[in-house]
């Protein structure tokens, strides 16, 4: 008798990451966290300069509508060579418009970059762990090497309890989706699609609401749940 899993199947392209060998595997995975921290470095390096002002609330619309556009890409042309360049032609448009909102919020009191340090620290521990490469240990040994960074960063700078929590907050939060984001992404990449991998790193936020949709849909196939 089929018992089917409580949420489906994790979505997965021919060809993908995981069925090449673990030493290309892992090239790929060093790749991705290097240049997502160097996208994240761009981002918060623009972020300093003299920029515009709009209001908060428009940023939001506008890194929104570029993120479902994003998804919608990746939904419409997954697998093939059009979505690396759409992904890539577009992401300078999300760039910009991250880069204007963590300068707002930083201005607002509120210290966004405190990720900078989490994300170094998930890329540091890809390019040095050698073979033994683990997504549970970059999690964990990274939390450890940011928080105490950022801790210490935080008391140097004279950071309120409110600021302190949120710096170290954010970048817990951070870290989790990255690492867990990570190892989701490489039965849905092929090599040769780190540039796009990258991207997927920014657009998964809108997962949530798709997966939450797939999982419905799982559910009322399988009359999981029903009475």
């Amino acid at each position: 008798m089929y018992v089917p899993n409580y949420i489906p199947d994790p979505i997965e392209v021919p060809g993908n990451v995981t069925e090449e060998p673990y030493r290309v595997r892992l090239g790929f995975m060093r790749r991705v966290s290097l240049l997502h921290f160097l996208s994240l470095l761009a981002i918060f390096g623009v972020s300093t300069l003299s920029l515009p002002t709009p209001p908060l609330e428009r940023v939001v619309m506008g890194i929104g509508a570029t993120l479902l556009v994003l998804s919608l890409t990746r939904i419409a042309v997954r697998a093939t060579k059009w979505d690396q360049v759409i992904s890539v032609v577009l992401f300078p448009i999300l760039a910009m418009l991250l880069a204007v909102a963590a300068r707002t919020v930083d201005g607002m009191g509120w210290p966004v970059w405190g990720i900078l340090v989490g994300a170094g620290c998930a890329a540091g521990y890809a390019v040095s762990c050698g073979r033994d490469f683990s997504f549970v240990g970059q999690f964990f040994l990274s939390l450890v090497a940011s928080s105490i960074i950022l801790a210490i960063v935080a008391t140097d700078l004279g950071m309120n309890t409110h600021q302190a929590a949120f710096f170290l907050g954010v970048n817990c939060l951070y870290l989790f989706f990255l690492v867990y984001d990570s190892a989701s992404l490489l039965a849905r990449r092929r090599l040769g699609e780190e540039a796009a991998a990258i991207v997927d790193l920014y657009r998964d936020v809108f997962n949530l609401f798709g997966y939450l949709v797939r999982v419905a849909r799982h559910w009322r196939q399988h009359k999981i749940w029903a009475r």
